[in-house]
């Protein structure tokens, strides 16, 4: 009786623009490299891990890598035969945004041009992606949000309510977006802010009272949970903000923390309170804060809908699905 072959797993390397340690990598790169890699660790048909030189692969990823140097080892890695993808979660590709350098629009422009494939967090940037190159297959593939997130929820309410707020130093900024509805609020339902974030970022919200909580991955559950209500403001007008991941506001979401937001593309559906004017900025936030029975609707709502598209569970597949249909293009 003939044995029948052992099939080969297929081979995957990601590419990453730092290797630090989990806790102190940036978040997309843990997230959307790290997590993956862990994910995986024990996969029968799939070994995936951070790319190594010299080493053979069917597909390499990489993630928010795409300087020349990237672009020079991409096509090397092309004349062997592998399969090259792009992962993104930025609109690298924007003309009008003054935060994308014109370097770095040239850069991704010739790099995507090589690529058999680009992943992206969010569908408005596949969008972006798609109208540019027609002819390349573009995957959204949104973040997972850690295990982490779901093992504990939201249960005490504080006196007075806490708005929070999660994210890079340069961003904390985006908070004196509703700086005048915050203050307005104040006056008639006190309240107070946490900032949690990698630096201090000194705000004047004027009578109303901030801390800052300094940015710890390990910490982050417990930080998330000291707050009543998530506060996610954005500048609109700002293209840029437009391609933004629902991880920003799914972290608290998932924790059963009530959500109040800009209306950026990738939270639309979401049971996020979705404030497009400074009216529904104060209409959502004075809800929240007086409204304990808002605030729990809310919360289920949030988890059910983490829970049905965020797990590991649910996003992980979707890369298995991808690297073997560029396996069996070999």
């Amino acid at each position: 009786m003939m044995c029948k072959k052992k099939q080969k797993k297929t081979r995957v390397g990601f590419i990453v623009p730092y290797i630090r340690p989990y806790n102190h990598v940036m978040a997309s790169t843990r997230i959307r490299a790290y997590d993956v890699i862990r994910f995986f660790s024990g996969d029968m048909d799939i070994r995936v891990g951070l790319y190594i030189p010299f080493r053979r692969y069917d597909v390499v990823v990489f993630q928010k890598v795409f300087d020349a140097r990237a672009y020079k080892r991409a096509i090397a890695l092309r004349r062997q035969g592998v399969r090259i993808v792009l992962d993104i979660n930025v609109n690298y590709y924007d003309t009008e945004s003054k935060k994308i350098l014109p370097s770095q629009r040239d850069a991704i422009m010739r790099f995507t041009c090589i690529c058999d494939a680009v992943i992206v967090s969010s569908h408005y940037i596949a969008g972006v992606v798609k109208e540019l190159f027609p002819d390349t297959e573009v995957v959204v593939i949104e973040e997972s949000l850690h295990g982490k997130y779901f093992l504990k929820r939201k249960d005490v309410s504080h006196k007075p309510k806490t708005l929070i707020w999660v994210g890079y130093y340069p961003k904390a900024g985006d908070i004196t977006q509703i700086r005048d509805v915050l203050i307005d609020i104040f006056e008639a339902n006190p309240f107070q802010i946490i900032i949690v974030s990698n630096r201090e970022h000194k705000i004047d919200l004027g009578p109303i009272p901030v801390s800052f909580v300094p940015y710890c991955e390990r910490d982050i559950v417990a930080h998330i949970l000291h707050g009543d209500i998530f506060i996610a403001p954005r500048d609109v007008h700002e293209t840029y903000n437009q391609g933004h991941t629902f991880t920003k506001i799914g972290v608290a979401m998932a924790l059963g923390i009530p959500v109040c937001a800009s209306p950026i593309p990738s939270y639309g559906g979401s049971p996020a309170y979705i404030c497009h004017t400074s009216e529904d900025w104060s209409t959502s936030l004075r809800q929240l804060i007086n409204d304990e029975q808002k605030r729990q609707e809310c919360s289920e709502r949030g988890i059910v809908y983490c829970k049905e598209r965020c797990t590991p569970e649910v996003i992980m597949p979707l890369y298995k699905k991808l690297f073997q249909a560029l396996q069996s293009k070999l």
